[in-house]
């Protein structure tokens, strides 16, 4: 496997290369920043899963700003590790999140689907049905874009094998 990097200098000292992989992307980070406040909430499309995050991206008149959402900052219910963000965020997956903070260190946006999802929990409808997926735990979650919440009823066996499932908020 062979990875593009982008030198961005030489240490004599050291005889070391700076590299970077993030710096190869579309990264509209200075624009972003101008058109978007903390706590702002944009569109996230799913890059990939890393061990302590998801990478994601974020378009916007026409530009896109690079960044991640902590395992930390995807819900406030149960405890997300790398095989679970893998579950919920395949490549491509479109998310709402919250703007948490700028990252002018690395020019990147640390996004929150925990904060979006406490911010929309009064907007959700009676007698509405949300996509979820389901993580099993020793309860049992059910987790969306606009929704996440504990299933308190026995779950159908032919739910076990889908990917997404309808839920409706009690």
């Amino acid at each position: 496997m062979y990875l593009k990097l982008k030198c961005l200098g030489y240490d004599d000292d050291y005889d070391r290369l700076h590299v970077s992989l993030k710096q190869l992307e579309q990264n509209d980070y200075s624009a972003f920043q101008k058109a978007n406040k903390l706590n702002s909430v944009v569109e996230c499309q799913v890059i990939e899963c890393s061990r302590n995050a998801v990478r994601v991206f974020a378009s916007f008149d026409g530009l896109r700003v690079v960044g991640y959402i902590h395992h930390s900052q995807v819900s406030s219910l149960f405890f997300v590790d790398e095989k679970t963000a893998g579950f919920l965020f395949p490549e491509g997956r479109i998310y709402h999140c919250c703007v948490k903070q700028f990252r002018d260190d690395f020019n990147v946006v640390e996004f929150s689907r925990r904060d979006y999802l406490q911010e929309v929990y009064s907007h959700l409808e009676y007698g509405v049905s949300y996509d979820v997926s389901l993580v099993f735990r020793k309860c049992i979650f059910a987790y969306g874009n606009d929704i996440e919440g504990r299933v308190h009823n026995r779950v159908q066996r032919e739910y076990r094998t889908r990917n997404i499932v309808q839920v409706f908020r009690r």
